[in-house]
């Protein structure tokens, strides 16, 4: 196992050395989309001609941010998540989007490909292994310096965590969201809330709608759009400890190997 995990990582890094992917043990994906800066050589920058949504703009520090949640996560559980991150700038290709939408020259398609490989080469490994599994999709945003907005799909991409375990496991005091706001962050919608409907605009994306239970009834995804507070130079890692530890809480009491 521990060779085919080797030669899995090694092919998609000859596919494409713009995409940052680490083999896991663990039924979680952390993936980061936008944080990357590196230019896809003799291919130009897209222009978003007839494309809903264009942005170029870089979520900073989102990747160092990602690395550093699948570190500290390996530290505390001595196993490693599985990790997607974005080399490539958005400037070229946006992983975060349908291909019809997320690049214009064919350059930049095989870094695109390479990005959704490695998190379909994730997912196929936790549905053989584990009853279900959990993507946390890192992104940035500006409308809130302190805040971090989940994004679910207004919940569909967590209906198998719901109809498994229940609010609790969404919500409560050991799911994933109710650790982070014990560690002291700011979520919206609040845990106690209850609230089906997420702040517009920050509602989750296309990996969350492909990898989550929207689509993969075995898989849960939850986008966490954070703000420039929680992730500058000095925050970023105290930020990603906080949420490590969320994460592990996550996998002690709501995941479950198969056999």
């Amino acid at each position: 196992m521990f060779l085919a995990a080797v030669t899995c990582l090694v092919l998609l890094k000859e596919e494409s050395p713009l995409v940052h992917f680490v083999v896991g043990d663990l039924p979680v994906i952390i993936s980061a989309p936008h944080g990357g800066t590196v230019e896809i050589p003799e291919c130009p920058k897209r222009v978003g001609t007839g494309v809903a949504q264009f942005v170029t703009v870089e979520d900073t520090r989102t990747n160092l941010l990602a690395e550093a949640i699948a570190k500290e996560l390996e530290v505390i559980t001595g196993k490693k998540p599985w990790l997607v991150v974005a080399k490539f700038s958005r400037k070229y290709a946006d992983a975060n989007r349908p291909a019809s939408g997320a690049y214009e020259d064919p350059k930049a398609k095989p870094h695109y490909d390479a990005y959704h490989t490695a998190l379909k080469k994730a997912t196929d490994e936790i549905q053989t292994k584990w009853v279900s599994g959990l993507l946390v999709d890192v992104h940035g945003q500006s409308a809130n310096r302190n805040v971090i907005y989940r994004g679910t799909q207004n919940r569909k991409t967590v209906s198998q965590l719901l109809g498994a375990f229940s609010e609790d496991a969404f919500t409560g005091p050991l799911s994933m969201l109710g650790q982070m706001e014990a560690a002291g962050l700011t979520i919206e919608p609040k845990c106690q809330d209850l609230v089906t409907k997420e702040t517009p605009n920050y509602t989750g994306g296309f990996i969350t709608t492909e990898y989550g239970s929207r689509k993969l009834k075995f898989m849960d995804a939850i986008q966490l759009e954070f703000g420039g507070a929680t992730r500058s130079k000095s925050e970023f890692e105290p930020t990603a400890k906080k949420i490590a530890v969320a994460i592990k809480s996550h996998y002690d009491n709501f995941s479950r190997a198969k056999g």
